[in-house]
C-alpha cells in the first residue's frame, strides 16, 4: 500500500530545500546549483545570458554565475531537449553519460565539422562560414547536435554572441563518456531531483529533464528496489519521495504565506511545465511568468515579450485556488519584484482594469 503524504508538508519542505524561505549565501548556493541542475538562463533573455536561481540567492547570482562560467566552474551544455543549460564542471561526466545517444551515428556533416575542429579549432561560427561557405542556419544545427552528444563544447565565457567551439575530447580529456551506463547515470541524478521537489512523478521528471520515459521507468524501478525512493500519494496523485523523507512527510506542517514570480525556465516551472501550460493560457497574450502562492502555482502573468520593457497585460488566477481578495496587493508587489513598475505597469488583475 502506498503511503499518503501531506500536501502542505511537501510544499513547505520544498520551499525550504530550495532556499526560497532562506536565500543561500555563496557556499550553500554552489551546492544548491548542483542539486537543481541543469540550470537554464531566464526564459525571456538573450542566448548569452548566464543562468540564475530566481529568489534563491542572498546576492546577485547572475553576476556570480557570469564569473563562474568564465573560468569554467560551470559549463554550458545543450541538454534537456537541446536547450541551453549549465552544469557544475564536477557533474559534466555524469550528465554527458546520461544524455548522450549511445547509438548515435555520425552523418557526413558531423564528420566534416569534427574534422574542421581538429584542424582549425577552436573556431567560431563566422570562421566556419568563411571556410565552408555555408550559412549559419546550416552550421548551428550540426554544432548543437554534436554538443548534445558531448562531441563538441561551446565555451560561453561571457554574454558575447561570438563564442568559440572546441572538440569536447581535447578540452575535457579526463571525461569518460562510458563511465556510467544510462540507467546508472539516471539512478544518480533522479534522487536529487526527487529530493528537491520533495514529491515527483514520471511526468514531472520527463518534463524537466526530457529523458526517454522508458529510461525513467527503468531507473525508478532500480531505485525502488534499492529502497532509495518510495511510492507515495500526494493530493490524490501517485509519485515518488525519498524513502528517508517518509516520516517527516506524514506530519502536517504549518504553511507560511508567500508569493514568488518565476520565469518559465525555472526549476519549479520546468518540473510542472506541461500541467502549467494546460492550466494557464491566453489567446491574445504570452504567458510571461508563473506565480507561486503559498508553495503552489496558482497564477500567471500574461503579456507581451519585447526587447525592452515587457507589456504586462493581466494576472491570471486559478479559480480553484481560492485566492483571497486581500492578497491582491501582495501578489502585485511580487510581480513588480521581477518587473519594472515604471516601465512595465500592470494593466489588469484577474481581468479587472487597474
Amino acid at each position: 500500500m502506498n503511503s499518503e503524504v501531506s500536501h502542505t508538508a511537501v510544499s513547505g519542505i520544498r520551499l525550504s530545500r530550495q532556499a526560497l524561505t532562506d536565500p543561500a549565501g555563496k557556499t550553500r548556493y554552489d551546492s544548491l546549483f548542483r542539486r537543481l541542475s541543469p540550470v537554464q538562463p531566464g526564459y525571456w533573455t538573450y542566448p548569452g545570458s548566464p543562468p540564475l536561481l530566481a529568489h534563491r540567492a542572498s546576492f546577485d547570482d547572475t553576476a556570480y554565475n557570469d564569473s563562474r562560467r568564465a573560468d569554467r566552474r560551470i559549463i554550458k551544455t545543450r541538454l534537456m531537449g537541446g536547450n541551453v543549460a549549465y552544469i557544475d564542471i564536477r557533474d559534466l561526466e555524469l550528465f554527458a553519460c546520461a544524455y548522450r545517444n549511445e547509438n548515435y551515428r555520425l552523418t557526413r556533416d558531423d564528420t566534416d565539422m569534427l574534422e574542421l575542429l581538429r584542424g582549425e579549432g577552436p573556431v567560431n561560427i563566422r570562421f566556419i562560414k568563411e571556410i565552408t561557405g555555408r550559412f549559419s542556419k546550416n552550421i548551428s544545427p550540426v554544432l548543437h547536435k554534436l554538443q548534445r552528444n558531448s562531441l563538441v563544447f561551446e565555451d560561453q565565457v561571457d554574454s558575447d554572441w561570438d563564442r568559440c567551439f572546441y572538440l569536447f575530447e581535447t578540452e575535457f580529456p579526463d571525461i569518460n563518456l562510458q563511465r556510467y551506463p544510462r540507467t546508472e547515470a539516471l539512478c544518480r541524478i533522479l534522487p536529487q531531483f526527487i529530493e528537491m521537489n520533495v514529491f515527483a512523478d514520471e511526468k514531472s521528471i520527463r518534463s524537466f529533464f526530457c529523458f526517454n520515459l522508458k529510461d525513467i521507468k527503468t531507473a525508478l524501478s532500480v531505485l525502488l528496489g534499492k529502497g532509495i525512493i518510495a511510492e507515495a500519494v500526494c493530493n490524490n496523485r501517485l509519485g515518488y519521495i525519498l524513502a528517508s523523507d517518509l516520516v517527516i512527510l506524514q506530519k502536517e506542517r504549518e504553511q507560511q504565506p508567500s508569493v514568488f514570480v518565476f520565469h518559465r525556465n525555472d526549476f519549479l516551472v520546468k518540473s510542472q511545465e506541461a500541467e502549467l501550460k494546460a492550466r494557464f493560457s491566453s489567446h491574445d497574450w504570452d504567458i510571461l511568468q508563473y506565480i507561486l502562492i503559498d508553495g503552489e502555482f496558482s497564477g500567471a502573468v500574461a503579456g507581451k515579450f519585447k526587447n525592452g520593457p515587457f507589456v504586462l497585460k493581466d494576472i491570471l488566477l486559478d479559480p480553484s485556488a481560492n485566492i483571497k481578495p486581500g492578497r491582491k496587493k501582495e501578489i502585485i508587489n511580487a510581480v513588480y519584484q521581477v518587473n519594472n513598475k515604471e516601465l512595465s505597469p500592470l494593466q489588469r488583475y484577474n481581468g479587472t482594469v487597474l
